[in-house]
Parts: C-alpha cells; structure tokens; sequence
C-alpha cells in the first residue's frame, strides 16, 4: 500500500511540474542591459495582465553625522553609514492591441498605472510598444509623445 502510494505521488507530482516548453512574458523577470537599470514583470491575473517597472536610478551615501549620540556600552544602537538606492516604481494593467506575438514584430499596448512610488497624480495612462527578438525583449513607453522608457531586457528566472 505504501508503495502505491509513493508511486501514485510522484506521478501526480511530475504531471504538476513546470512546463519547459517555451518562453512566456509571465513566468520571467526581465532586467535592462543598460543605465539606469530597470526590472520589469508581466503579471498574469487570468483576466487581465499587469506591467511593473522598478527603475533603479541612482545610489545615496548616508552618512548619521559627526553628532549621533553614542549609548554606553551598547555599540550595536549607533547608527552606521549605508548606501540608499533611489528606486521608482510604476504598476499598471496593460491592454494589448491583439495578442503577444514572438516573431519579431511589434505589439502595442496601453498601459493604465494606478500604483506608483513615489507618489504622483494617478490614474496616469501611456501607450507602448514591445518586440522579442533573438532572447531579448525590446520595450518603448510613451506618454503622448514623450518617450518616457527605452530598453532592451534580458530574461532571467525569479523563482
């Protein structure tokens, strides 16, 4: 009985296991080749898909100061100096024009943000336009007629 069991399981449990048959924009996480360094995911709702780029734009040395107040004999209470990254973010459901193609060709989408960090006035809107070609993704982002992102993304696995 136990080894029915056993049996039973790992088949269930290899049926389970990822699929390797093929790319897809959900299952990656994308990163930038150049600077600023940017993160992009596709979210994947079952219904709706949701586009959030993280911009990492410039690091900060964070010095406490010559006058921090030291207490006796507790050394780990002082504060240490570090550095602080400076980080946007911007989450959104996008719409895509028709499907995701991989050939190669381009595929427009509008992209409602309605999460950012910092803070600015929400619900802003952009239109954008994305392309795979030879394992890299290329991503546009417009707002009205400012280019606001221009990248080429690497895939690379998050979990």
């Amino acid at each position: 009985m136990k080894y029915r069991f056993l049996i039973y399981f790992l088949i269930l449990s290899a049926g389970i296991s990822k699929s390797k048959k093929g790319l897809s924009l959900t299952n990656v996480k994308w990163v930038s080749e150049g600077n600023p360094k940017n993160e992009v995911w596709f979210q994947d709702w079952s219904g709706y898909v949701r586009l959030f780029i993280t911009t990492f734009s410039d690091t900060s040395y964070v010095d406490p100061g010559p006058y921090v107040t030291e207490t006796q004999n507790k050394p780990y209470l002082t504060p240490k100096p570090y550095d602080l990254v400076q980080k946007n973010q911007l989450i959104g459901n996008i719409k895509w024009d028709k499907y995701f193609s991989w050939d190669g060709k381009e595929n427009n989408f509008i992209w409602n943000i309605d999460r950012a960090n910092p803070k600015i006035k929400l619900p802003e809107q952009y239109s954008g336009v994305a392309s795979y070609k030879e394992g890299r993704l290329t991503l546009e982002i417009n707002k009205g007629s400012k280019l606001v992102y221009s990248m080429i993304l690497k895939p690379i696995s998050y979990y």
